[in-house]
């Protein structure tokens, strides 16, 4: 009995459409990461996205390992939605909000830790990066195919000029700051520049190769470009709701505020993998006796045990001031206390007096 070819095409179909509503909003992301110019399409919002072409999700970050950057996360949905609202709310912005009120000065201890755990607002836009379609001089040199986001369908996918483009599709952008603030003021300028009958693609440059010299700047590229109706149309089957995208964590208050330690802490980089039991404990002089040196996790354990161990004279100085004003229960008749308030401010003063120095001698 010979094979119906119709319904072979029919399950495909069916297949890839299944395949497609799954994956749709866990799309890759954007990035401008070994580029320093590129030209996007800012795609139309989802119909769950209230008519705004962006999302804006708070979020807690963390610095993580050069070796896991491209594997874990570095940021973490925050459970408050905006800033006005209560620190509480969030296991971890309640905690920033304690280590700022025990903050003495800038850049102590409570505050490397208030920044520690504070949250951020972010920006998240779809688009689809569109600048095979033109020169170094932003003149438009090829066209949208009707094809488009039809990638691997057809035999000569590969040595197309959208072909990298067409394979990610609507990418979603953790847009920074100044990239969405010049987006607003496109809108302002020019009207819905996501509009596909009337698309404006947008240039987007970075100089910097730190993060705190990085600079972005953006500009409307005037030579539009034409994208066939058919491609509309599957723009509009394909946008990502991007409300979807990291959820907030769930679970009782422990095991939240465990998720967040966790995180913090950075001991998800090692939970899938069986670490040693004294792993995070590294001891130079003892490290030969207990067979450190043939040990696959030498190096990372040494580092571990090092930030862990290492900390400043004002840091110490800081954590005798802590232990006296945890005791203290001042009463201004008992000569102990009297004792302790003395103590207490010589310390103070000795913390100033080192913090000037560090100031003149930097």
């Amino acid at each position: 009995m010979a094979v119906d070819i119709s319904k072979v095409n029919k399950h495909l179909n069916k297949h890839r459409q299944e395949k497609e509503k799954r994956e749709r909003g866990t799309s890759s992301s954007f990035s401008l990461k070994g580029k320093t110019e590129v030209v996007v399409y800012l795609c139309p919002p989802h119909e769950n996205m209230q008519g705004l072409p962006w999302v804006a999700n708070m979020y807690h970050g963390r610095e993580l390992p050069e070796d896991f950057k491209s594997s874990k996360p570095f940021s973490k949905r925050c459970l408050r939605d905006n800033y006005e609202q209560e620190q509480n709310k969030c296991y971890a912005c309640n905690k920033a909000d304690k280590f700022r009120k025990k903050r003495i000065k800038k850049d102590d201890k409570y505050d490397r830790e208030a920044k520690k755990y504070s949250a951020r607002k972010r920006y998240i836009t779809q688009l689809i990066d569109v600048s095979s379609l033109y020169d170094d001089s932003l003149k438009l040199v090829n066209k949208f195919k009707s094809c488009f986001l039809r990638f691997g369908e057809f035999d000569k996918c590969e040595g197309c000029h959208l072909a990298e483009s067409c394979e990610k599709g609507m990418q979603k952008y953790y847009t920074p700051v100044t990239i969405w603030e010049d987006l607003l003021q496109h809108f302002k300028d020019e009207g819905d520049i996501t509009e596909p009958t009337n698309s404006l693609p947008i240039r987007i440059t970075r100089k910097g190769t730190t993060k705190l010299n990085t600079k972005y700047s953006t500009k409307p590229v005037k030579d539009r470009m034409i994208i066939p109706d058919s491609v509309i149309s599957r723009i509009s089957e394909k946008l990502i709701d991007l409300t979807t995208l990291d959820p907030k964590p769930v679970g009782s208050s422990e095991e939240i505020a465990k998720e967040y330690e966790d995180f913090f802490n950075l001991t998800d980089l090692t939970e899938d993998e069986e670490m040693p039991d004294c792993y995070g404990k590294y001891e130079k002089v003892k490290s030969r006796k207990r067979g450190c040196d043939d040990c696959e996790y030498n190096e990372k354990c040494a580092e571990s045990s090092t930030s862990k161990n290492t900390k400043s004279e004002n840091d110490e100085d800081e954590i005798k001031v802590d232990e006296i004003e945890e005791d203290i229960d001042l009463d201004e008749d008992d000569e102990d206390d009297k004792a302790e308030v003395k103590n207490l401010d010589k310390l103070r003063s000795s913390l100033k007096k080192k913090s000037r120095l560090g100031k003149l001698n930097r």
